[in-house]
């Protein structure tokens, strides 16, 4: 039987080999918003289809990537 997804004990070539949510850093199957340094300060992280999205937050301007500012 062929496993659809992988959880993050298991090795991982290709994000594919990983679930929508995740991505595969140094061969683990990692939630990409748990790297640090993925979003600048204050942003939000989601992530869908292996890619994380950075956001500010309601009434938040800026870069996302970078740094969220009232």
């Amino acid at each position: 039987m062929v496993h659809q997804f992988m959880n993050i004990s298991e090795s991982c070539t290709t994000d594919r080999n990983c679930a929508a949510n995740e991505v595969c850093d140094s061969g683990r199957c990692k939630d990409p918003c748990t790297i640090k340094g993925s979003c600048g300060l204050n942003a939000q992280c989601t992530v869908s289809r292996h890619r994380k999205q950075c956001v500010c937050p309601q009434d938040f301007t800026g870069n996302p990537e970078v740094e969220c500012v009232r």
